[in-house]
């Protein structure tokens, strides 16, 4: 999804990535146009994770 939406996901992901925990993860995130105070935020990984476990439960 979000390699359709941003320009330079890649780059901007690997950037991310090798911050580790140097950069306050909020100032991080906004590169995306993620705010992690935001609900939604978490309730969209969630949803995600849901998905993941109802898929994996249909094929049992």
């Amino acid at each position: 999804k979000y390699e359709e939406n941003y320009p330079n996901f890649n780059k901007k992901y690997i950037k991310l990535l090798k911050a580790g925990g140097s950069q306050n993860y909020s100032d991080l995130l906004k590169v995306f146009n993620l705010n992690p105070k935001d609900l939604d935020f978490w309730q969209s990984g969630l949803n995600i994770i849901k998905k993941l476990i109802d898929d994996l439960e249909q094929l049992g």
